[in-house]
Formats: structure tokens, C-alpha cells, sequence
């Protein structure tokens, strides 16, 4: 049986959906990783500083719902949030009214951001990867070659991780290989949360919207900040 929320309880609803935890005085910030979720909730995401989802948010063209996936999305408690576009966000990209509709949230193409001293950088989807200098967190939707991509990374960006040796870098694209490895300085993180085996097959299938409910929990990598 549902329960009618009256106006107070709506209210008080909306501010627990809304409230910001305090920026942490340990010099840690704590990053919430996601990718790959096409129009599906997971089931848990962990509290954290700064949430990044790497692209492949939406699936398809439907603006309704865009704008619940958008909904859920604001509604998480993350102080500071970024989305980067995938081979499924073409919506996105194309709405007049993207940055009324995102809010707060940092939509990054091409583009980066300054959080607590950290610098963030996102690769837009079919961009050349052009990495600045003092970037501290890359993320892309294309993986790197050779690296948690089943052989279908990208051979330019990996060079361009090798030159620029980003602390972090965030991507997706490949469900089936999600995972985390560090080569060298650089922490490597496939956020897909569909991490279910990929083969070409299910590639062809993911570009079909066949998509499952994610199925793995995001993963959270603590980035002590640089000192001022």
C-alpha cells in the first residue's frame, strides 16, 4: 500500500535528498566512480566528495527520461558532481538547455574543472585526447589501450596518459572489464557498473540498448590533495 506524502513530509524528503556532507578537514578527497549505467539506477552509491560518471548516462533520445536520470543524479548527497558524455549521450549534447537542467552538476567535454586544489579533466566522446599539464584527474569514456579494455582501447590516449601521468584516471565503455590497476604513478579505474563478460556480441547488443541493470558496486578511490 503507498503512503501519500503530505507537504511537510515531501519537503522534509527533499532536504535528506539534498544535503551536502561538509568538506573533509583530512586533506582526502574521496571520489565516488561510476560508468556505463544507460538509463538504470544503481542499486547503492557511497557517500564521497566528488561523484564522477564517465559517460553512457542516458540511452537513446528520450527527454522524459533524461530528465529523471538527470533527477536522480542531483538528488545524490556528492558536494561536487561531473558527468562526461559518452557514445550513448548524444542528448546531452544537443539540449539548448543543458546547464539549467544539469544545475550544479559539472558537465565536462573538452574541459576542466578546480575542486579543493584538485584539477579535473575530461576527453569528450570522438575527441582528440589532448591532455593539460597538472592534470590531476583524467576521465574519458574510451578506455586506454592495453588497459582494462578486452584489446579495444584507444592506442592515442594511452600514450597521452603516459606523457601527462594523471594520479587518476576515470573511464568506462567496456562493461565487461571493469577493474582497477596502477601502472606507474597512475591509478587506472574501468567504472563500468555492467560487469557482466563483453564480448564483440555484447558490444553490438550495448550499441542496441540492450543494457542490464548495473550490477557492481561503484568504486571509491580517496586522492589526498596537493598541498596549497
Amino acid at each position: 500500500m503507498k503512503t501519500k506524502l503530505t507537504q511537510s513530509g515531501l519537503a522534509q524528503k527533499l532536504a535528506r535528498e539534498q544535503t551536502v556532507p561538509e568538506k573533509r578537514s583530512d586533506g582526502v578527497l574521496r571520489l565516488v566512480l561510476i560508468s556505463d549505467t544507460h538509463d538504470r539506477k544503481p542499486a547503492a552509491v557511497p557517500p564521497g566528495d566528488v561523484l564522477i560518471h564517465a559517460g553512457d548516462f542516458a540511452c537513446g533520445d528520450d527527454l522524459h527520461s533524461l530528465r529523471r536520470d538527470i533527477g536522480w543524479l542531483r538528488s545524490l548527497s556528492h558536494r561536487q558532481k561531473i558527468l562526461v558524455p559518452g557514445n550513448h549521450d548524444l542528448i546531452l549534447t544537443i539540449q539548448p538547455n543543458l546547464s539549467e537542467l544539469l544545475g550544479s552538476i559539472h558537465f565536462l567535454s573538452d574541459s576542466s574543472v578546480d575542486i579543493d586544489g584538485v584539477r579535473f579533466y575530461a576527453i569528450g566522446w570522438g575527441s582528440k585526447p589532448i591532455i593539460p599539464a597538472g592534470t590531476d584527474v583524467l576521465i574519458s569514456h574510451c578506455p586506454p589501450a592495453g588497459v582494462l579494455d578486452n584489446g579495444m582501447g584507444c592506442p592515442v590516449l594511452r600514450r597521452a596518459v603516459a606523457e601527462a601521468r594523471p594520479r587518476v584516471h576515470v573511464f568506462g565503455h567496456i562493461h565487461g572489464c571493469r577493474g582497477h590497476v596502477q601502472l606507474g604513478l597512475t591509478h587506472f579505474y574501468n567504472a563500468s557498473l555492467d560487469a557482466r563478460q563483453t564480448s564483440q556480441a555484447a558490444v553490438v547488443a550495448a550499441s542496441s540498448h540492450t543494457i542490464s541493470l548495473p550490477t557492481a558496486r561503484p568504486w571509491v578511490h580517496e586522492l589526498r590533495r596537493r598541498p596549497p
